[in-house]
């Protein structure tokens, strides 16, 4: 919230994304973990304050503008996880909803 400035439907989701990602790869803000964000803004800059990731030195970051719900992608090595959102989610929704629920994730 420090990073992004606002609390948005999209911030809440980019948390979620980013709980979903360090519960699979650990911390996220090692150099050899690479962020793919395709969605709003929104979601790109809560998951780039996140991760700390850049678009340069090192490079481990890509965004692309769109009116999707949003996905991100994470990769470290041959691993990978793809996580899509479902629906737009609210205060309630984040507490209270599970990950299948909000979220495909592969």
């Amino acid at each position: 919230l420090t990073h992004h400035q606002e609390e948005c439907p999209a911030l809440l989701m980019a948390v979620r994304m980013a709980v979903v990602a360090c519960e699979e790869f650990g911390h996220l803000n090692t150099p050899d973990l690479h962020v793919m964000v395709e969605g709003s803004p929104c979601l790109a800059d809560t998951i780039q304050g996140l991760s700390r990731a850049r678009l340069a030195n090192p490079p481990r970051y890509a965004y692309c503008l769109s009116d999707s719900l949003g996905h991100s992608k994470w990769r470290r090595g041959s691993k990978e996880l793809k996580i899509t959102a479902r629906r737009i989610i609210d205060q309630e929704a984040f507490w209270s909803a599970s990950d299948d629920e909000i979220m495909d994730i592969s």
